[in-house]
């Protein structure tokens, strides 16, 4: 088995697919779909794969915009046949509300409404959100699913390991983990419920009534509860679906390469492709837009992949690099060991991504760093043999 793992240049958004070959059939697993760059982003989907290649899995990290505005398309070209993302259900109020405060724009469905009609005749598996009252637990091999055995719509708990019948004797697993933290939704819900009864009257508020209820309201105390939200959160971009692809077995030997671009300077782009190398760590961690500053995430986070941890070789610095979300001692906290990071960015956007700081005490630290922005060039591979 062979497995082509590539992060495709497609700018402002995220695009990440791995193709895994035996010889016979292609199966392919993709990580997000969306960009500002609407243009790159479908040129990437149509060069990324043959037409009419089916994608086994869809993992979705959240839902903002430049995260998921391509899956339309991508479904023109190609049949989809499970879809894995946040869980949704009774969750749709808190993910309006967090775009609106995100994007400072008035509140709006129409998001939620445009995936849910895109993938509405495919397979869903939702996976819950994490709980630091809990505290965080960890991971049993008993959680554990077959996705070609259990296609019907379900929810499951953040941390199940994933395989298919098509993945063979190899131990690959796909590992979701939800990093909303479900105590602090629970917590703004019942403080906007202590803000919101007394101005509206009303006894009870019924969050599923997303565009004559809960829409409304946003707009109309935008501010407070704005105020309760960062009172909770701290800010924006708390969460995203992280994935550890990879195999399952700590002790299990391979072989892999890495192609990418060290820099974006001219003679890089031009002329040389840097090689990497690491014989060991075949496993990616995709990071979406979570928060891996907050304590809880990583520890969550270390929890959840357990000793697989060591196996992780590549790495997406998340939110295109905010200095919001990331730092170097976030990574040490980590204790992954050598690896190789990326990060996915637009060259000409407006925030600022990556952050100049960041970057640098990471480099500083003599990690290597490969830069995926909207260039052809900058397209990161690589390749595992088993």
């Amino acid at each position: 088995m062979k497995v082509i793992r590539t992060i495709h240049p497609v700018g402002q958004g995220g695009f990440y697919t791995e193709i895994f070959r035996d010889g016979i059939n292609d199966h392919c697993i993709v990580y997000d779909c969306g960009s500002e760059n609407k243009q790159k982003l479908k040129s990437a989907i149509s060069s990324a794969l043959p037409d009419d290649a089916p994608i086994d899995i869809l993992f979705i990290s959240h839902f903002d915009s430049d995260h998921v505005n391509g899956i339309k398309e991508l479904i023109k070209h190609h049949t989809i046949k499970c879809v894995v993302m946040p869980q949704l259900k009774q969750f749709e109020w808190f993910y309006i509300l967090e775009d609106c405060i995100k994007r400072g724009i008035k509140a709006t469905d129409e998001h939620i409404n445009n995936l849910r009609t895109a993938i509405q005749h495919i397979p869903i598996v939702e996976i819950e959100p994490s709980n630091s009252e809990r505290g965080v637990d960890g991971n049993e091999d008993t959680h554990f699913i077959n996705l070609d055995e259990n296609i019907e719509l379900r929810i499951i708990k953040s941390g199940t390991k994933l395989s298919n019948d098509w993945l063979g004797t190899i131990s690959w697993i796909f590992m979701p983990i939800n990093n909303w933290d479900a105590q602090k939704i629970s917590q703004l819900k019942k403080e906007l419920e202590n803000l919101l009864k007394p101005i509206s009257g009303k006894i009870t508020i019924d969050w599923s009534n997303l565009s004559d209820e809960i829409i409304p309201m946003i707009d109309q105390h935008r501010q407070k509860i704005n105020n309760i939200y960062k009172k909770i959160f701290g800010s924006a971009n708390n969460g995203s679906m992280l994935l550890y692809s990879g195999i399952n077995d700590v002790n299990h030997q391979i072989h892999s390469h890495l192609f990418f671009n060290c820099c974006q300077c001219e003679c890089c782009l031009r002329w040389c492709g840097c090689h990497y190398v690491d014989r060991d760590k075949e496993a990616c961690l995709y990071t979406g837009d979570a928060n891996l500053l907050d304590g809880f995430q990583i520890r969550n986070l270390q929890m959840k992949v357990g000793r697989l941890i060591d196996r992780i070789g590549l790495m997406q610095i998340p939110h295109h690099g905010s200095i919001k979300n990331f730092s170097w001692q976030a990574y040490s906290n980590l204790s992954i060991g050598e690896s190789v990071l990326f990060v996915s960015y637009g060259t000409r956007n407006r925030y600022g991504h990556p952050s100049t700081y960041l970057i640098g005490s990471l480099r500083g630290e003599e990690l290597p760093i490969a830069e995926v922005t909207e260039c052809n060039d900058t397209t990161l591979y690589q390749i595992i043999d088993m």
